[in-house]
Order: C-alpha cells, then sequence, then structure tokens
C-alpha cells in the first residue's frame, strides 16, 4: 500500500491501465493461495506474497475509481453514481459467493476439476475487466491521448472525438510508451540537462523568452524544462511542439545534433497552431485546462530579465 501511494497523479492519468493492473494482480494472488495446498512447507511466505499482492491490488483498483465514476457524470450527479455502482458491487459479491460455494462442491474430490474450474472463473474475470476499462470514455488528456490528438490534428487539422481514440488506446500494447510513432518526452528535465553550456542557455531562454517552458533536443532525447508557474496549457503546448518537432525531425533532422532550426520552426508554428488546436479540442468534449501529462515534480524559476539578448 505504501509503494501504490506514491504513484499518485498515475491512478488519474492511466486510469485504464491501472485497473486492468489490478484485475491482474488479484487473479495471481488468488493463484498463489490456492498453490498453498501443493507447497505446504512454504505456507507461511507464499500466503504473505498473495495478501500483499492482494492490498496492491485493492489500492490501485480503489484509487482509480474516482475517475471511472467522474467519466459517467452528466452533472453533479457523483453520489447517486457511487451508490449505484456499491449496490451493483454488493449483488455481485453476494452472486460470486455462491457461486464459490457451487463450484467448491462440486469440484472438492477433483483437484483438476478445481484447477480447470479456476482457471475458467479467472479468464471471465480478466475477460470482464478487459472490457470495462475499454468501454469507459475518459475525457481527461493523457499523455497518450495527448499524443493521438497532436497526431491527428497536425495530419488532418482536425481534433478527434472521444469515443474514437479511447477506443484506440492502448490497454496492453506497450501502454507504458506516450505514441508508438514519437519517443517518450522528458516533462519536468532537469535545466542543466537541457542546457550544457552558457551559450545553449542563453539561446533557449532568448527563444522561449514569452513561454514558461523549454523544449530542447538534447543528447537524442526531447527534453521540457517547466517553470515554476507554468500551468496545463503550458504543459500542452509543450507537448504540441514537442510532436510538431519529431515530426520535421524524422523527415531532415540530424541525430547528433540539436537541430536548433527545427526547434524554432516548431515553436513558429505551435504559436499558430496551439489556439486552434485548444479551441477544437474542447469542443470535441476534451478537457484541456486540467491534463494529466505526469510531469515530473521538478520546476525552474527564471524571469524575464535572464531571457533578454
Amino acid at each position: 500500500r505504501m509503494f501504490f501511494s506514491q504513484v499518485g497523479t498515475g491512478f488519474d492519468a492511466e486510469t485504464k491501465q491501472f485497473r486492468l493492473a489490478a484485475a491482474i494482480v488479484l487473479n495471481i494472488s488468488c493463484a498463489l493461495e490456492s498453490a498453498t495446498r501443493a507447497v505446504p512447507q512454504l505456507f507461511l511466505p507464499v500466503a504473505c506474497v498473495a495478501n500483499m499482492m492482494k492490498g496492491a491490488s485493492t489500492v490501485a483498483a480503489s484509487s482509480t475509481r474516482g475517475a471511472i465514476y467522474r467519466s459517467f457524470m452528466k452533472r453533479e450527479n457523483l453520489g447517486d453514481i457511487t451508490a449505484k455502482q456499491e449496490t451493483v458491487g454488493v449483488a455481485g459479491d453476494l452472486l460470486g459467493t455462491a457461486m464459490g460455494i457451487l463450484l467448491s462442491r462440486w469440484t472438492q474430490h477433483d483437484r483438476r476439476l478445481g484447477l480447470a474450474a479456476f482457471a475458467l472463473v479467472s479468464a471471465m474475470h480478466m475477460f470482464s475487466a478487459y472490457r470495462e476499462v475499454k468501454s469507459l470514455l475518459l475525457t481527461t488528456l493523457n499523455r497518450q491521448r495527448a499524443h493521438m490528438l497532436i497526431k491527428d490534428f497536425l495530419s488532418t487539422g482536425q481534433v478527434p472525438s472521444v469515443d474514437v481514440v479511447n477506443r484506440n488506446e492502448r490497454i496492453v500494447n506497450r501502454p507504458w510508451l506516450d505514441s508508438l510513432h514519437a519517443p517518450n518526452i522528458d516533462l519536468g528535465a532537469r535545466l542543466q540537462d537541457c542546457a550544457p553550456d552558457s551559450e545553449c542557455l542563453s539561446y533557449l531562454l532568448n527563444l522561449y523568452r514569452r513561454e514558461k517552458y523549454i523544449l530542447t533536443y538534447e543528447n537524442t532525447r526531447l527534453k521540457i524544462v517547466l517553470r515554476s508557474d507554468a500551468d496545463s496549457h503550458d504543459c500542452l503546448k509543450a507537448f504540441l511542439q514537442a510532436d510538431d518537432f519529431w515530426e520535421k525531425y524524422k523527415r531532415y533532422g540530424v541525430r547528433e545534433s540539436r537541430n536548433r532550426k527545427l526547434l524554432e520552426e516548431s515553436y513558429q508554428n505551435v504559436n499558430v497552431l496551439f489556439p486552434r488546436f485548444v479551441r477544437l479540442a474542447s469542443d470535441s468534449g476534451w478537457g484541456t485546462d486540467s491534463v494529466l501529462l505526469r510531469p515530473i515534480g521538478r520546476r525552474v524559476a527564471w524571469g524575464s530579465a535572464l531571457s533578454r539578448e
């Protein structure tokens, strides 16, 4: 529980992935509990590991519940949604208990039959959990959904709908990657990693003198430094520029270079595109005022005096 409590906003940003992970961990813990009969000499350590995994599953499932409930809200009726879910949950627990009692009676004399029943019920549970998360329509922008919106916007000039993006969001296929088409972005990078010398620092501060972020391509990685007063719109604008830079880089970028010309082109482009992108995203039902891009908690303070030539 202490470990999962450190994930913080990850439960809100990656709700679907954590919800499915909770179901997987729960099934593994139940399998370990069942395995204690086969290894009685290891009962205590196996049972302890199973209980810890159940605790982790409980924390992950309960921590994602709020984001899931909010996705069903059409007005301020969170209490009503919670009450209905709890009612369905109690009914499901009672039905599951009754089914478990029946299955245990039918399989108590045949270990193979019991194993087959457990595998079948676990598979049903996993399928239900997967269909549950795939049916969710979340309007918040995490890293993966933001990349999907930006990619379509840069290629077509339009923003895809909430339904289309949620249907195509990767739940199982390498969910740890922000995008299959671009590298992960270091959001909240250290200033010394982006500007290793005074000349580079002066150049970046002058280029982004009107912004609350600094985007750079350093050591073959995209890095974004956030100013102490940067908000969600600043993070989203930095992401838009990062994806625009990467599209240009794939066409004519130089791997071992800082690609300053591309940085300048992408920055000029994003200043034109960003207002339209935010408007189209809001019109499509996306929440752009509070995005969940999970920046590292590191922020930097710099003033306008530092960014003058």
